[in-house]
Order: structure tokens, then C-alpha cells, then sequence
């Protein structure tokens, strides 16, 4: 028989267990703040907010959205990327909230003319936006392949110095590196190839590099020749016209740099 209790049962204190931070629980707490660290192939970390990289960027929208192991993961390890394609990130974190488009192009537009001029005689801006344009590619950024298509490479193309295109290997890299890491020369890249071949032409006198290496592309080799008597044509010079295209486009061109 249960003993009768002629008061109150007095229960001793228990010593509650002190919570400890783990590594899950950080990766939850980064989670819910909508914030992801993106580790680039420098092994740099960059803290963006997933909506950004959602937004711009197939590649991240298919890993966030959708229940793979990857979407409660605080933390991406990106591999074999250009610097270029971390700094762009680097923005990205900076800039929280702003386009992929908006960021980049702002910052490719305001170059400093120390720097326009140091990329106009080495001919490193087109292997710059080459790494983008390959990173957009890899990573399904439309907005940024958009911007390397329509005004990035062309802003390239406009900046090489003369020495730059001295040697066929040069004057070939471009194309070659895109084929190899796509099987084939874009259609969306041919406007800008055409205007790089013309304004080779129009420094040098030839392209003969730039024209060899559409040996084995024979549709973009027929839309040069048509780009070409187009822009020979009517008045005015082939300088001007090219110039005009880029103020078109909104394009920055600097004379000085690049006379």
C-alpha cells in the first residue's frame, strides 16, 4: 500500500546539461540567417546571401531548392575556377543583395586609367573576362554570360594593344579555349569575335590569327566575311564605327589608352 505523504514532496535540483555549440548547429544558425560561405579555388571564403546566388546562378538554385544533402550545407567548396571568378564572388559578398550583372559591371566599367592602360599592353583583360565567361558557363549564370557577350569581351577586344597580337598563338588563344572547354564557338560570342577581328585588323592591318583559327568553323568564318563588308562599307571610317558600337553598348573607350 502507498504510503500517505503528510506534506509536500521536496525534489532535489538536477543539474541541467550545458548546451555546447556544434558544428551542426552553426551550420543551422548560418542557414537560417540565409547567408552561405562560398570557398573558391584560392581557397579564399566569401560570406553571400543564398537569394543572390539563387538568383543569378542554375547551378546554386538547383542546390538550394531542391532536397539534396547539399541544400543544408552552410558551406560550398568551389574547384578549379579562375582568380577572376573568385574576386567576382568577393563582390558578391561585399555588395550583399545586388545582382551578379550589376555588381560586376560596375566595377569593369569604372577601371582606373592606370589600369585601363596596364591591361591595353598586356592583353590580360580578355584572359580576365575568359574566366568569366567560362565560370558563367560551368556555374549556369545567365546574367553574367550576358554581360561577357554583350559587352565585357567587346570592351576586350577594344582594349588589346597592338604587341599583344604579335604572335598567332595569342591572337588564337581566345577561340581555342573557349572550343575545347565547349566543344564549339558559341553563337552568342559571335558578335564579339567579329568586332575583335575588326578592330585587330584595324590596329595592324590584319587579323591573320584571329581569321586562321575559323578554319574549322566554317558558318562563324561566313558571318565575319557578311560582319565585314558591312562595316567597310558607306561612310565613315572602320575606327569610327567600332568606337561607336561600344559607345552604343555603353562601353567605355579611352583614346589615350588605346589610340
Amino acid at each position: 500500500m502507498a504510503q500517505k505523504l503528510d506534506g509536500p514532496v521536496e525534489i532535489p535540483p538536477v543539474a541541467m546539461p550545458q548546451a555546447q555549440a556544434t558544428q551542426d548547429d552553426h551550420a543551422t544558425a548560418e542557414k537560417d540567417k540565409g547567408f552561405v560561405t562560398v570557398i573558391d579555388s584560392q581557397n579564399v571564403s566569401h560570406r553571400i546571401l543564398k537569394s543572390t546566388l539563387v538568383k543569378d546562378s542554375g547551378f546554386f538554385r538547383r542546390m538550394f531548392q531542391h532536397d539534396f544533402q547539399e541544400s543544408q550545407l552552410a558551406e560550398v567548396r568551389l574547384h578549379d575556377d579562375g582568380k577572376e571568378f573568385g574576386g567576382m564572388l568577393d563582390l558578391l559578398s561585399f555588395f550583399g543583395g545586388r545582382s551578379v550583372y550589376e555588381v560586376v559591371w560596375a566595377q569593369h566599367r569604372s577601371l582606373e586609367e592606370r589600369r585601363y592602360k596596364c591591361y591595353h599592353e598586356s592583353g590580360d583583360y580578355l584572359d580576365r573576362v575568359l574566366e568569366l565567361y567560362l565560370a558563367a558557363d560551368k556555374y549556369d549564370m545567365q546574367s553574367l554570360r550576358q554581360l561577357c557577350t554583350e559587352k565585357l569581351f567587346i570592351m576586350a577586344f577594344g582594349m588589346v594593344g597592338v604587341s599583344t597580337w604579335s604572335s598567332v598563338p595569342r591572337q588564337t588563344k581566345h577561340l581555342n579555349t573557349i572550343c575545347d572547354h565547349s566543344g564549339e564557338y558559341p553563337r552568342d560570342l559571335w558578335d564579339a569575335y567579329c568586332f575583335g577581328v575588326m578592330f585587330c585588323f584595324e590596329k595592324r592591318g590584319n587579323a591573320d590569327g584571329l581569321v586562321d583559327a575559323l578554319e574549322g568553323n566554317p558558318k562563324l568564318s561566313v558571318y565575319l566575311n557578311k560582319k565585314l563588308v558591312e562595316a567597310l562599307s558607306g561612310a565613315g571610317s572602320l575606327r569610327d564605327k567600332l568606337i561607336k558600337e561600344m559607345k552604343d553598348r555603353d562601353i567605355p573607350f579611352r583614346d589615350r589608352c588605346c589610340a
